[in-house]
């Protein structure tokens, strides 16, 4: 066994690895079974070697942090390393350049197949603004979210495992209630929200019966016009 082989792994690289496997099965290159058994190891794994052999059909071996942290996918990268050339040309992938979602006087809301990368900006005037993240896909392990609040509420969604962390929140007379845990399930995103919120309030949870009908209805929809 290699030096590197015998290495003691952390979570961050646990969680890589159950990423990989989940994309694994929901790509079809592994079944459900295998990745049912194949997640089980992952997460009771001990050193490079044995994660290296979950997935070793299926990618290159796990980079140790040793090696290039660039040569990772940017949601494997630590969030001051994920506005790498040629990644940073849409928004939202430089602290300089988030994605705006701005809601001056109607609301905002993003909903759907939709895309959160790293740096988010969230701002309300009259209107609210609502993120509704239950088919989204976090680029980025951590997102942070720079939230503006004025008299418009904000309300973030979210799928199950993903985690919320708003101690960087002042607040005026809103509120801020956060529904969901501080941290995240392995290979989901932790949303970071910094900022202030004055008349309305902020609001992060799991999805309720409603929206739960909203996107089947959404799916539907999708799949009737597929087949159309």
């Amino acid at each position: 066994m290699t030096e590197r082989n015998a290495m003691r792994v952390g979570d961050a690289e646990r969680d890589q690895v159950v990423d990989l496997l989940q994309h694994a099965v929901g790509d079809g290159r592994l079944t459900m079974p295998e990745g049912r058994e194949r997640l089980e190891l992952a997460l009771a794994a001990r050193t490079y070697a044995d994660l290296d052999a979950l997935v070793a059909d299926l990618t290159p071996v796990l980079p140790s942090m040793a090696d290039d942290v660039t040569a990772l996918h940017p949601f494997n990268r630590p969030l001051d390393q994920v506005a790498l050339p040629g990644e940073s040309r849409q928004p939202g992938w430089s602290p300089d350049d988030p994605l705006v979602i701005s809601a001056p006087f109607d609301d905002d809301r993003r909903v759907g197949e939709w895309s959160l990368p790293p740096y988010i900006r969230v701002s309300t005037g009259l209107g609210g603004a609502t993120l509704v993240c239950l088919e989204a896909t976090a680029e980025t392990r951590v997102i942070r979210i720079e939230v503006a609040g004025g008299a418009g509420d904000i309300r973030l969604i979210l799928p199950a495992g993903w985690a919320v962390r708003a101690d960087r929140i002042s607040k005026g007379l809103g509120g801020v209630h956060i529904r969901v845990p501080d941290r995240p399930a392995p290979g989901a995103p932790l949303l970071e929200l910094i900022g202030s919120v004055t008349l309305g309030s902020l609001v992060a949870r799991p999805a309720n019966v409603i929206d739960r009908w909203l996107l089947r209805r959404r799916q539907r929809r999708r799949q009737r016009a597929l087949e159309a």
